[in-house]
């Protein structure tokens, strides 16, 4: 079971990811910018399915994939609702496709919904992280 020490690191980690999708997302677009900002999206995504996986470690979960990752955060009520965070493992599992130009501009048009959701999970995270330490 993870301790607060190994949740505080791995929000640390996330939050320094999510800081570089924030910052390709607010460049101006090019091509370059777009697949720049899919290879920042795949991290981040990888990133916040391994931390809400190790919250619920700590809760005494278990959840094994993104999609157990994804439920487990739902029904502990970490996130509002499944259907965006199943769309994104979907643009997740589209992303080795990308070299299809149309393929993707869909996918980095849907990034920015996807930033706005791993914020927000983000958010609660620390939140959480933060009563942990007070409960010491």
């Amino acid at each position: 079971m993870p301790d607060k020490e190994l949740l505080a690191h791995a929000l640390n980690t996330w939050r320094k990811a999510l800081d570089t999708l924030a910052e390709i997302l607010a460049a101006e677009f090019s091509h370059a910018v777009r697949d720049a900002a899919i290879k920042r999206f795949e991290y981040n995504y990888e990133l916040a399915w391994r931390t809400l996986r190790r919250f619920a470690q700590f809760e005494g979960e278990t959840c094994d994939s993104p999609r157990q990752a994804f439920k487990t955060a739902f029904r502990l009520g970490w996130i509002p609702g499944e259907k965006p965070w199943l769309e994104m493992m979907n643009d997740r599992n589209l992303t080795v496709h990308t070299y299809h130009a149309d393929l993707a501009q869909e996918v980095y048009e849907r990034l920015f919904d996807h930033q706005r959701a791993f914020e927000e999970v983000y958010s609660v995270l620390a939140s959480n992280l933060r009563k942990l330490g007070q409960d010491s």
